[in-house]
């Protein structure tokens, strides 16, 4: 059985709608024939405009999990699986929208927008205790084969850096390559870029000349086929809005 996913940063479900450059480039997604879509930062609780997105890129079912603060994270996944259904409990930052999860009778589908630590590291501690609660719910989900995706705010290895200061650039530090490493070591999840492209960098955020691989397709008890970075727009133009690419993976159960 193969599964398709693509997520996504989109930094704005309203924002994206509004922008004709954007909107003139989703057929570049429609054509990959993805099976879901994993949104991060939708920052919107607007269902209508949820369900626009979904009608543009031909998904016949949406999910979200809005944040209760205005125009802040929140999380979708688009899906014309009709058999799954959500089915979680969040008790670590629920009135955030940061993770949503999706199941059916072949495996468990998790959707993550981690908390940015920001450039004084303001969000230490808040970071710390969502990567402590992670764990353990990640491994509650055993039941079944595991795809967890989205935007994990770290970039672990040089590899997955470019032109930025390691010592101030949030997702850099040590006690993030350490969450994500403990991430991997706790839950058996494996990167599936990195397991696919050892020696290949590879960045799904931009700012100027600054690159990073933010975002990301981690698995367990799958198989990765393929894995690409949609180059969709580039992501220097001042007038796309997000700053995040896609990454989009084949996967075999």
């Amino acid at each position: 059985m193969m599964i398709k996913v693509l997520t996504w940063n989109i930094n704005g479900v309203k924002s994206l709608l509004q922008n004709n450059k954007t909107i003139n480039r989703l057929d570049k997604i429609k054509a990959l024939k993805v099976d879901y879509i994993l949104l991060q930062e939708i920052r919107s609780n607007n269902e209508s405009l949820i369900m626009e997105l979904a009608n543009l890129l031909d998904f016949k079912h949406y999910y979200y999990y809005s944040s209760v603060r205005p125009n802040h994270a929140g999380v979708a996944i688009l899906t014309n699986d009709s058999k799954s259904k959500v089915d979680f409990d969040d008790n670590i930052l629920p009135d955030e929208g940061r993770i949503l999860v999706l199941k059916n009778s072949k495996f468990n589908l998790v959707n993550l927008y981690t908390p940015y630590i920001g450039m004084s590291k303001i969000n230490l501690d808040k970071r710390a205790k969502w990567e402590d609660y992670l764990i353990g719910f990640l491994k509650n989900l055993n039941d079944k084969p595991l795809i967890v995706c989205g935007d994990l705010n770290v970039a672990p290895e040089k590899i997955d850096r470019y032109k930025v200061v390691d010592a101030i650039q949030p997702g850099c530090s040590e006690d993030e390559r350490q969450w994500f490493y403990n991430l991997l070591s706790k839950t058996g999840l494996l990167d599936s870029y990195r397991e696919y492209y050892p020696n290949q960098s590879g960045f799904t955020w931009g700012l100027y000349n600054s690159r990073l691989r933010l975002d990301y397709v981690l698995i367990r008890d799958l198989h990765c086929k393929g894995i690409e970075i949609v180059n969709i727009i580039e992501i220097t133009d001042n007038k796309y809005l997000s700053d995040h690419y896609p990454l989009f993976a084949t996967l075999e159960l």
